[in-house]
């Protein structure tokens, strides 16, 4: 019988002691240790099969340059690996920016049992033109975009910490406080300027208010010519209304010498202070001829209809003034209904001239912080274009200096509409014709839910729809998707 090699012996016990010490520590390092799994899906070549279902997604577009495929459809779905402990997600797509204007590109990560998506967004070519074309404060991937330079400058903590009455537009959870004028003291107020057809003004109120409201029935047309009076808050709750009566002369002929006047109030008590709407509904056979008020904060709404002419009454012609602001370059239009009233109207140094009647004439203004005031002799004109109208300075304000405006992905809506741009975005890099962008999902903060260790991703592009006639043949080139999964160790939180 032959002796044992004592070191055959020795290295067969070591390596039965080390291999499950081996194994053991390859688990537990494997465990402790972070681990970063990088997912490279390479669109269009030949192992693709990456994308589905195949019916959105086109056949496999191949050159000397690059290879990839385009998304003919809103929703096309991919997969990806998750193993167990994997906590963060990072995401980089290439595509190619065949958008049309005002669209938007996210990508979906799959958060409940059925069929539900959380939604990403990683291209909107909206924001993408604000980056360009406006002057932009930044915080990580806070933009706060300024896009009246007529406003106050602010930056993205003074919306964080105690957002200023301006007009916002964001998706962020951000309240634009009620507008208030500080000190406010009320004032009696009167217009005497003679209007025609259904009003709206905005009046800020402190404490009681009261309104008197004087009309002159036309009697043009055969109907019940009464004034509604009616006050509502902002939220168009009705407060409290009143009725002037008809001047009971409907069925005989207008008459220019008739001065007869109806005269209508309103009050209401213990307001709570703040901007409330004042509406004066009528037929339009009537002319407002007087209003008085208790507030001395008052500004009409959208349209201004003069109307102190002789076209209405005898010995009733006056010149009219009214008073307007500019914050964006805007198109005044005016336009006379009568022929008698073809006439020049004066804004400021500039004029316009009404040489027929059922037309509208133009005069482009530029901003200004100084009022604007338009001027007519003979009136009998309906003047558009500024949002408010005054009857003085001192009574001009602008109900809406603060405001959140839903953010919409539609430059010129959020031109014409916000001062201000908030948004939470990370811009896409440019590479030549492609771009790339980026995303970082968190699987355990931002709910997502996995099954048998995968998570359905979702690319979803809303102009590729199919009842989309208009856009729905822009199709979308992807030529891959880069990811990155992370597993932390046991020592992470």
């Amino acid at each position: 019988m032959k002796n044992k090699n004592p070191y055959i012996e020795f290295i067969k016990i070591l390596v039965i002691i080390m291999v499950p010490l081996i194994f053991i520590e390859f688990v537990i390092y494997s465990n402790i240790k972070p681990q970063d799994f990088n997912y490279f899906y390479d669109i269009g070549s030949e192992e693709d099969d990456y994308l589905s279902p195949v019916a959105r997604i086109s056949d496999k577009i191949n050159n000397s340059e690059i290879s990839c495929r385009n998304l003919t459809d809103q929703l096309v779905y991919f997969d990806i690996p998750i193993p167990k402990r994997a906590n963060e997600i990072n995401l980089s797509i290439k595509f190619k920016d065949n958008f049309p204007n005002n669209s938007k590109f996210s990508i979906g990560a799959k958060d409940q049992e059925e069929w539900h998506y959380s939604y990403n967004l990683i291209y909107d070519n909206t924001i993408e033109e604000l980056i360009k074309k406006y002057y932009y404060g930044r915080k990580d991937n806070l933009f706060l975009f300024k896009l009246n330079e007529y406003v106050k400058e602010y930056s993205i903590d003074d919306f964080s910490k105690n957002p200023p009455q301006i007009k916002l537009a964001t998706d962020l959870n951000i309240t634009i406080p009620e507008f208030k004028i500080n000190n406010y003291q009320p004032q009696e107020f009167i217009i005497n300027t003679a209007l025609r057809s259904p009003k709206t003004f905005y009046v800020y109120i402190k404490g009681n208010f009261n309104v008197e409201v004087w009309k002159r029935d036309l009697n043009w047309y055969e109907n019940e010519d009464e004034l509604n009076i009616s006050l509502y808050d902002l939220n168009d709750k009705l407060i409290a209304s009143e009725i002037i009566e008809d001047d009971g002369e409907d069925d005989k002929e207008s008459d220019k010498d008739n001065d007869d006047e109806e005269k209508g109030e309103l009050s209401v008590n213990n307001l709570q202070e703040g901007v409330y709407k004042l509406a004066l509904k009528n037929n339009g056979d009537m002319l407002i001829t007087k209003i008085k008020l208790n507030q001395n904060k008052i500004v009409l709404y959208k349209e201004v209809f003069l109307a102190q002419s002789s076209i209405y009454f005898d010995n009733f012609e006056e010149d009219s003034e009214i008073y307007f602001k500019v914050q964006k370059p805007l198109t005044l239009t005016a336009q006379t209904l009568h022929d008698v009233a073809l006439q020049t109207i004066y804004v400021n140094d500039e004029f316009l001239k009404i040489k027929k009647r059922n037309k509208d004439y133009n005069l482009n203004l530029d901003s200004s912080n100084d009022f604007y005031k338009l001027k007519s002799k003979i009136n009998d004109i309906i003047i558009k274009g500024p949002e408010f109208f005054s009857f003085s300075e001192d009574s001009w304000f602008n109900p809406f200096e603060g405001k959140n405006i839903k953010y919409k992905n539609d430059l010129n809506y959020l031109e014409k509409n916000a001062d201000y741009v908030l948004v939470d975005y990370l811009p896409v890099q440019d590479e030549g014709e492609w771009k790339i962008a980026s995303l970082s999902l968190n699987i355990e903060e931002d709910n997502l839910y996995i099954k048998n260790d995968k998570l359905s991703m979702m690319f979803n592009t809303p102009h590729l729809s199919p009842n989309k006639n208009e856009t729905n043949h822009m199709h979308i080139p992807i030529d891959w998707i880069n990811i990155t999964v992370h597993k932390k160790s046991w020592f992470e939180d």
